[in-house]
């Protein structure tokens, strides 16, 4: 089995005078469904009640920190790590005004938390597809919470991943990718417990920290994520 990409850039990262490769992208998408059992977002328990809002987020991987692909194929790349881990970040900011970040979640010893990327490239099979998965869950005292983000393309629609790697940049068309949407949730022991999917609008990244020569297709990330965050901060719209 060949060396994963992954792994790889970890062991490189650390010659680079201690600075860490890491992948950074944002995405913006649409909410598709909603729950909100006791009204914490604000806007009634109505099933639906944030269809229609939009969403903006970022979200890294700190390739020096990522596990070992679990996969034992070449069909699919696996890295997880169900502990405390804090090799991915995923943040989302609304246009109703509320916040959620996967860095703010209590990851307290003894706690399952979850951290993982899935990768898998099987369009070259008859009943092939691209598959990419990011997920952060953490359970804490105080409840669950969960940030995801999915993309999976069909065959027929085109291949967005090469092997089971996931390229150190890309710019995706979306219009070829047959589902693309991400969640975010939250429960709280009977306190609160509220969600929403969202279908993706758009999505690219890039890696930091890497020698230019190491990127060989460059996306153009023009804002970092966290200014992202600050703009839609600024002329979001407020709750009446």
């Amino acid at each position: 089995m060949k060396t994963k990409l992954f792994t790889l850039l970890a062991l490189a990262s650390t010659t680079l005078l201690g600075q860490a490769a890491v992948i950074e992208g944002v995405f913006t998408g649409t909410i598709t469904s909603s729950y909100d059992h006791y009204n914490t977002l604000g806007f009634g328990t109505n099933n639906g009640a944030l269809v229609g809002e939009t969403v903006l987020g970022s979200f890294s991987i700190d390739l020096e920190t990522i596990p070992s692909d679990s996969s034992p194929s070449d069909l699919y790349g696996n890295y997880d790590e169900p502990t405390s881990a804090d090799w991915l970040k995923i943040s989302v900011a609304t246009s109703f005004g509320h916040d959620f970040q996967s860095s703010n979640f209590d990851k307290s010893p003894g706690r399952p938390a979850y951290e993982s990327l899935y990768a898998s490239d099987l369009s070259h099979l008859d009943f092939g597809y691209d598959s990419l998965m990011f997920r952060d869950e953490a359970w804490s005292s105080s409840g669950i919470s969960s940030l995801a983000l999915n993309l999976r393309a069909e065959r027929s629609e085109g291949s967005f991943l090469s092997s089971d790697e996931m390229p150190l940049s890309a710019k995706l068309d979306l219009s070829k990718i047959s589902q693309s949407f991400g969640t975010a949730s939250r429960s709280n022991h009977g306190v609160e417990k509220w969600g929403y999917q969202f279908e993706l609008a758009s999505m690219e990244w890039d890696t930091v920290g890497l020698p230019s020569a190491a990127v060989t297709e460059p996306a153009s990330v023009a804002i970092a994520g966290i200014g992202l965050l600050g703009l839609v901060a600024a002329r979001r719209r407020r709750k009446d």
